[in-house]
């Protein structure tokens, strides 16, 4: 993608944000190869930044590693790099923890002996919500994800 008359800078965000959205849309098209392809050059390419885009593309990878030939042990360490961005910036925005934390519930309670650790993180987001407003989407995504935990107790 070239872009021109626009600052550098300014136009590097734009397609950093761009292969956010692309990665995502990939990994829901079952294209998880592409997918962590299109994040890791995103990421090479922005380097060492406080881009907001990198937790999203961190997350993204997780959700690669879930798809087939992928693996939980990746999945779980890329949820907790993007949670560990995320909590450097939860003072401004609380409720994006949400997403990461019900990730890695749902990835520790596929171990029975790692139930008590996915309640920890779900009542976590739990009232990360409860304070913010239960009138979002994020909301919808915690109380899918107690189910699931609860199932596999």
């Amino acid at each position: 993608m070239e872009v021109r008359d626009v600052d550098p800078e300014e136009a590097n965000h734009v397609k950093v944000n761009s292969a956010s959205i692309y990665a995502y849309t990939l990994i829901y098209l079952g294209h998880h190869k592409k997918a962590k392809q299109v994040i890791h050059d995103a990421l090479e390419n922005i380097g060492d930044s406080d881009h907001a885009s990198i937790a999203v593309m961190l997350n993204s990878l997780g959700l690669a590693e879930e798809g087939p030939n992928g693996s939980e042990i990746d999945a779980l360490k890329w949820y907790s790099r993007s949670l560990s961005r995320r909590r450097q910036m939860s003072v401004i925005k609380p409720e994006n923890l949400v997403i990461p934390l019900c990730h890695i519930a749902d990835l520790a309670s596929k171990k029975p002996q790692k139930y008590e650790l996915a309640m920890k993180y779900l009542n976590e987001a739990r009232d990360i919500m409860k304070k913010k407003c239960w009138i979002h989407i994020h909301s919808a995504t915690i109380q899918y994800t107690f189910g699931v935990v609860k199932l596999r107790m």
